[in-house]
């Protein structure tokens, strides 16, 4: 029998190799102002190990595909402000859809639309000038119309 007598080289260990059990017994030794600095320092002790990210639905994975065939591009995380990934890849679609065509928007008095370039247009009012004669209608008066127009 042959036995390997090679000096085995072992790597340096860091505390975040150990399994999280013995990182918690090494830590329960440690006074409660000594846990918080650890806390403050680490992401992983502090917070602990982060949850998987939620599964994908279908609708999700056809948007994604269909993105992709586009060459449309998907940021890596979820931009500040959006609530899903759905709710932005549907917009993004849409809006891809849109380009080049007018949109418009109305109310009561005024109108917005956008013209193939994309600029914003604006007509009308807030309100008419015959139901609120009494009044005043204009900038000069101190009541601008819809963007500040009159």
């Amino acid at each position: 029998r042959v036995v390997d007598t090679t000096p085995v080289r072992m790597l340096p260990m860091g505390l975040l190799d150990l399994p999280l059990e013995l990182i918690s017994l090494v830590l329960a030794r440690c006074d409660a102002k000594t846990l918080c600095r650890v806390a403050a320092s680490c992401r992983l002790l502090g917070l602990g190990v982060p949850p998987p990210p939620p599964p994908r639905s279908p609708v999700e994975e056809a948007l994604r595909a269909r993105a992709e065939a586009g060459g449309w591009w998907i940021p890596a995380s979820l931009p500040e402000g959006e609530s899903s990934w759905l709710s932005m890849l549907a917009w993004v679609e849409t809006a891809v859809e849109r380009r080049g065509r007018a949109s418009t928007s109305a109310g009561a008095h005024h109108s917005l639309l956008l013209d193939s370039r994309g600029a914003l247009l604006s007509a009308g009012t807030e309100r008419p000038r015959n139901h609120f004669a009494h009044l005043p209608a204009s900038p000069a008066d101190g009541t601008p119309g819809l963007l500040g127009h009159t």
